[in-house]
């Protein structure tokens, strides 16, 4: 038997459970958490009156229960208030959030096809989305909110999910509707058909874009993780330690030299050879400024000298690694371009022990994209 020693109708187990009085029997009137339940309707619905979002999807109790009503769009048997995807379309309510893209009156979260193209949000998103990528045409729009996904001109509500050339491609994510399965429309060796079967993209011939082309890539549908690891095979394993973007080649790591000296260290080499890999993999990165930098302890001539013999030094490495020569450029910053600025100005070029890491992070070998696909990037005068 249930005790209700407040006469509230509340469980005082629950009460307990929740952080109310089991002796207020006025309490459950009350709307702890400002959801717009109260505390009584909350415990009926199985929320929590201490949060206004229970299920953590950015989207209030009252609102996911219309105001106090048990509700589950997607028939799942657990109620919107506590399902992370209401509406079971693969896409997590806090991504698709309460807006309403298709101006349909029903929200995203909701909304089992967000773009109101005719395709349900969850075949583009997670049957076609899984192959063809969750954004086709790199507009940075994803397909399931892309009235266009493949970018060819036709709206998806117009092209449909049928394939006109029985390549295997539906045409709402078929840049060419004719070709048929024995095209090979990005030139990367594979036909439709065959990347269908290899779970590529038969538009991209670098599906995953990790630099490695599909018919090389081990994993074409995940992008390899850069780390000095089996770097070649084109499969995530393990951390990152390298990473491309169009402005820069980011290490994770650091470069480490003799005291004073341009002499690379051999624990730096796993990371450098790293380096080598991505540049290789990554022929669109035309031009790379190497960058040497020094914390502030010496004369900034013997600093500024300094970092340019380690950038050197480095862009030497690289090209024993089988980079081309005509890739590389360098150039060295001294002390004039710190990361850590928590130094005060009385102690520059002085030693401290509490100063140690702040002058660690200054001494470092950056690589900046300068041309990426032929166009300039970076001014290589900076």
């Amino acid at each position: 038997m249930r005790a209700h020693a407040d006469g509230d109708g509340m469980d005082d187990t629950w009460e307990e459970r929740f952080g109310l009085d089991p002796g207020d029997g006025g309490d459950g009137a009350d709307d702890l958490d400002g959801d717009g339940l109260t505390n009584d309707e909350e415990v009926a619905l199985g929320t929590d009156p201490n949060l206004a979002d229970t299920d953590g999807d950015g989207i209030p109790d009252g609102v996911e229960t219309n105001g106090g009503v048990f509700v589950d769009t997607d028939e799942d048997l657990v109620p919107d208030a506590l399902d992370t995807d209401a509406d079971g379309d693969g896409v997590l309510d806090v991504n698709e959030g309460q807006i309403d893209s298709d101006d349909d009156g029903t929200p995203n979260w909701r909304d089992t096809d967000d773009d109101g193209d005719g395709i349900l949000t969850r075949t583009e998103h997670v049957d076609d989305g899984g192959v063809f990528g969750q954004d086709l045409d790199r507009d940075n729009i994803p397909n399931w909110l892309d009235l266009d996904s493949d970018g060819d001109g036709a709206l998806d509500t117009d092209e449909g999910t049928g394939d006109a050339d029985g390549d295997g491609i539906p045409n709402y994510l078929d840049v060419d509707d004719t070709d048929g399965p024995d095209a090979d429309p990005d030139m990367d060796g594979l036909t439709n058909a065959q990347e269908l079967v290899a779970g590529s993209n038969p538009n991209l011939a670098d599906s995953d874009g990790d630099g490695i082309l599909d018919p090389v890539d081990d994993c074409p549908d995940e992008p390899e993780t850069y780390n000095g690891k089996d770097d070649e095979d084109g499969c995530p394993d393990g951390k990152q330690t390298v990473v491309i973007t169009k402005s820069e080649i980011k290490i994770l790591k650091r470069v480490y030299f003799a005291t004073n000296k341009d002499i690379i260290k051999r624990r730096s080499y796993d990371i450098l050879d790293t380096v080598a890999i991505v540049l290789r993999q990554n022929p669109q990165v035309k031009l790379v400024r190497i960058g040497g930098h020094t914390d502030d302890m010496g004369k900034d001539d013997y600093n500024l000298d300094l970092s340019q013999r380690r950038a050197d030094a480095v862009r030497d490495y690289l090209i024993r690694a089988g980079v081309d020569s005509s890739r590389l450029s360098t150039k060295g910053f001294g002390e004039d371009e710190p990361l850590c600025k928590d130094i005060p100005e009385k102690m520059l070029g002085k030693r401290s022990r509490k100063l140690k890491s702040c002058r660690a992070e200054n001494r470092r070998v950056e690589f900046k994209i300068i041309e990426f696909e032929g166009a300039d990037t970076v001014s290589d005068t900076e």
